[in-house]
Formats: structure tokens, sequence, C-alpha cells
């Protein structure tokens, strides 16, 4: 501890569900005044970003992991399960592509400009 050589992990603040922010406040009004050094990660909206706001935090956002990284993960992680999450990424590139089709043939100011009409059929 006196050669500062001990870095403490704590992953997934935010999963803490009920207990985040006194988790949050341990860190903060304990672990940190003790000068422990820690690797802190949550996702981005899972902590109060103003307790972290001075100098003594180095905060980092991670950039999305590109198709192939998702997939290598995968396959490392849950090998049972590749063909599974192989499909469900080829319906969801379907999906995005059917979304910007839609995006681009029914903006949204259209959509509010159509009125509903009845249409009605005589039967002779």
């Amino acid at each position: 501890f006196e050669t500062r050589r001990l870095l403490l992990a704590i992953d997934g603040v935010d999963e803490a569900a009920d207990i985040s922010h006194e988790l949050e406040d341990f860190i903060l009004e304990e672990l940190a005044p003790a000068g422990i050094r820690m690797l802190i990660t949550s996702r981005p909206d899972g902590v109060r970003d103003q307790m972290y706001d001075n100098p003594f935090w180095r905060v980092y956002d991670l950039e999305m992991l590109t198709k192939q990284q998702r997939s290598a993960v995968i396959k490392q992680q849950i090998p049972n399960h590749a063909a599974f999450f192989k499909n469900l990424d080829t319906y969801t590139t379907g999906r995005n592509k059917m979304d910007a089709l839609y995006d681009e043939t029914c903006p949204s100011k259209m959509i509010e400009q159509v009125k509903p009409t009845v249409c009605s059929t005589t039967v002779a």
C-alpha cells in the first residue's frame, strides 16, 4: 500500500442497482481520500458525472466495438451461442436498412401532413 502498487478495480458501478449512489459516495468519501488508486467502470448514464468533475479523476469514454470485435468476443465468451448472435446481427443489419429506407421515403413531416381517409365500397 505504501508503495502505491495497489490498484482497486471496480467494474459496473451502475450495476449496483439500489446502492449505486452509496457505492459512489463510499468511493469518493473513503477510498479516494485514502489515496487508493482505482479503475472504475460504468455506463455513462449510470454515475453522477458532477461527482468526478475535478483533476483527481480521469474520465474516458470508450468507443463502440466494431462488428468484428463483437463477433470475436461472442466466439470467445459464449461459443455455443455464436450462431444465434450471428443471426441476430444479420437481423439487426436488415432492420437498420429498412428503418433508413422508411426514413427516406416517409419523413415525419410527410406523415403529419397525411390525413386519414375513409375508403368505402359500394356493393351493387
